[in-house]
């Protein structure tokens, strides 16, 4: 929802989950790093002023 400050539009866009993360990922080396009930969160998160 959209928020007025002075004559601007300030409208945050915000995605979060939260929870038990199990897979891999892949460093940089190309080493395969496996997890398994990590807990953690992924976020995305865009400001317009």
């Amino acid at each position: 929802m959209p928020a007025r400050a002075g004559a601007e539009v300030v409208r945050p866009d915000h995605h979060q989950v939260f929870g038990v993360f199990t897979g891999a990922a892949v460093l940089d080396g190309g080493e395969r790093l496996e997890f398994r009930d990590l807990m953690g969160l992924a976020e995305k998160v865009e400001n317009k002023w």
